[in-house]
Protein backbone atom coordinates (compact mmCIF):
# COMPACT_ATOMS: atom_id res chain seq x y z
CA UNK A 1 0.00 0.00 0.00
CA UNK A 2 2.57 2.60 1.10
CA UNK A 3 6.21 2.31 0.22
CA UNK A 4 8.80 2.53 2.98
CA UNK A 5 9.86 6.10 2.14
CA UNK A 6 6.28 7.45 2.29
CA UNK A 7 5.61 5.61 5.54
CA UNK A 8 8.84 7.01 7.04
CA UNK A 9 7.88 10.58 6.05
CA UNK A 10 4.41 10.24 7.57
CA UNK A 11 5.89 8.81 10.78
CA UNK A 12 8.38 11.69 10.95
CA UNK A 13 5.61 14.26 10.46
CA UNK A 14 3.54 12.58 13.15
CA UNK A 15 6.50 12.55 15.55
CA UNK A 16 6.87 16.32 15.03
CA UNK A 17 3.17 16.94 15.63
CA UNK A 18 2.92 14.79 18.78
CA UNK A 19 4.31 17.56 20.98
CA UNK A 20 2.34 20.32 19.27
CA UNK A 21 -1.01 18.66 18.50
CA UNK A 22 -1.90 16.13 21.22
CA UNK A 23 -5.10 14.83 19.59
CA UNK A 24 -4.34 11.95 17.14
CA UNK A 25 -7.36 12.89 15.01
CA UNK A 26 -5.97 16.40 14.56
CA UNK A 27 -2.54 14.98 13.74
CA UNK A 28 -4.04 12.93 10.90
CA UNK A 29 -5.90 16.00 9.65
CA UNK A 30 -2.74 18.13 9.64
CA UNK A 31 -0.70 15.45 7.85
CA UNK A 32 -3.47 15.00 5.26
CA UNK A 33 -3.60 18.73 4.56
CA UNK A 34 0.20 18.85 4.21
CA UNK A 35 0.15 15.91 1.77
CA UNK A 36 -2.55 17.61 -0.32
CA UNK A 37 -0.47 20.81 -0.49
CA UNK A 38 2.62 18.78 -1.45
CA UNK A 39 0.67 16.98 -4.16
CA UNK A 40 -0.65 20.28 -5.53
CA UNK A 41 2.85 21.80 -5.48
CA UNK A 42 4.26 18.80 -7.36
CA UNK A 43 1.52 19.12 -9.98
CA UNK A 44 2.30 22.85 -10.42
CA UNK A 45 6.01 22.17 -10.78
CA UNK A 46 5.31 19.45 -13.35
CA UNK A 47 3.04 21.71 -15.39
CA UNK A 48 5.67 24.48 -15.39
CA UNK A 49 8.20 22.11 -16.92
Amino acid sequence: MLDADTRRRIDTARDILVGKVPDPKSQVEQITIALIYKFMDDMDAESEE
